[in-house]
């Protein structure tokens, strides 16, 4: 009798509860950590969900992030767009260290301190316009993805009369049912748009990215800086966005957590870390590939082979954090892993942590008594989406 064939699961899996990662998550992570599944497009990968090597593997040189590479995974079933080289997130020192040293400083601590006022500014005026027009409202549209989008034009120097436009192209860019003909159109538009922000400070040049960009231009041709700021600014909102709206509705949710939390909002530091590893939004993982043999988790990797390394697996791995599915803003354990780990961690870090600590203290301090403004209300989320959370929330308080 000829043995039986057995099937690699199909990944990305399926939620049963929105708020929660797919039941399969947990049970591969307790059964095989590191396992081979079919991506979308048929094609053969190694999903790992134990937060020690996740880590490992976004801390190995060993496994590549260039895009470029022949069969490098992809999650969605259209043939990746073409990328760029100056998609620095997409690519292997030297080249991505070229690119990123060219941007730290403007995401280091020195520059979010001086850009904390401005964000307080903007999130206050975005609550008291929300607390002027009354409740119910959509706090998606009213406050979680306006200060991300207003945020990263200021810090790149992008006009906010583009917000719309570039949260619309934005949104393609990032979805997983999106064809590759509607992700490179796209990326044009976005690239087009900055091209002619780039043009504008020639000119008249501002204290933001792009200006500065525009001193070093021996450096980086014109493409090159589009390229940069596109990245930025595709990145530089959505993930914020979604991790407001989902932490928000995470703390309303349940009766009593929001009111406990808003009695002592400078705590909201604390919360949003945890919140940061609760909810993980990049839902369908970071891909690698291996660059030669080598041994993870026990299992053998192949050069070439492709990886993808969940966050939220990791992010609820009981064995990094007890009664991992539990909010504690007082927990103690391994650095978290939302926003990545290695040389690929998460450039805008300290800003989304910036941002995030004054929405919600903020947030906490104006809406002591937030909640949804119907319990039974059902919250739709884009399955698609790369970066996961609620595309309306309406709350009353």
């Amino acid at each position: 009798m000829a043995a039986p064939v057995i099937r690699e699961p199909d990944f990305p899996f399926t939620r049963t509860d929105p708020l929660s990662p797919p039941p399969e998550v947990a049970a591969l992570r307790a059964a095989a950590p590191v396992t081979a599944v079919r991506l979308a497009g048929g094609q053969r990968a190694w999903l790992v969900t134990r937060h020690a090597d996740v880590r490992a593997v976004l801390g190995d040189p060993r496994f590549s992030s260039d895009i470029s590479r022949p069969g490098f995974p992809a999650v969605q079933a259209a043939a990746p767009a073409a990328v760029p080289p100056a998609a620095f997130m997409a690519l292997d020192p030297p080249r991505h260290t070229r690119y990123r040293s060219a941007l730290i400083n403007e995401f280091g601590t020195r520059r979010i301190a001086a850009l904390r006022p401005a964000i307080r500014t903007l999130v206050d005026e975005r609550i008291a316009r929300m607390r002027a027009a009354g409740g119910p409202a959509d706090l998606v549209e009213h406050l979680a993805l306006p200060v991300p989008s207003l945020v990263i034009c200021a810090l790149l120097g992008v006009p906010f009369d583009h917000v719309d436009y570039f949260q619309q192209r934005s949104r393609v860019v990032l979805s997983r049912s999106a064809t590759t003909g509607e992700v490179s159109r796209a990326n044009r538009e976005l690239a087009e748009l900055i091209a002619g922000v780039i043009e504008a400070k020639r000119g008249e040049p501002g204290d933001d990215v792009l200006s500065r960009l525009i001193r070093h231009e021996a450096a980086f041709t014109v493409e090159e800086m589009t390229t940069m700021a596109v990245v930025l600014l595709t990145a530089g909102h959505e993930t914020t966005a979604s991790m407001i709206s989902f932490g928000v509705l995470n703390l309303v949710r349940e009766p009593g957590v929001w009111a406990a939390m808003a009695r002592h909002p400078e705590r909201a530091g604390p919360v949003v870390e945890e919140l940061l590893r609760l909810l993980t939004v990049i839902q369908f993982g970071v891909p690698r590939m291996a660059t030669a043999d080598l041994v993870l988790g026990g299992v053998r990797i192949r050069a070439g082979d492709g990886v993808i390394a969940l966050l939220a697996g990791g992010n609820l791995d009981p064995d990094a954090y007890p009664d991992p599915g539990r909010l504690d803003p007082q927990r103690s354990g391994p650095r978290h892993l939302a926003f990545g780990h290695g040389i690929h961690l998460c450039l805008g870090h300290s800003l989304a942590r910036a941002e995030l600590a004054i929405v919600f203290e903020a947030a906490f301090r104006a809406f002591p008594g937030l909640r949804m403004a119907d319990p039974g209300q059902r919250v739709e989320f884009d399955e698609n989406a790369f970066v996961y959370g609620p595309e309306k929330l309406i709350v009353d308080w």
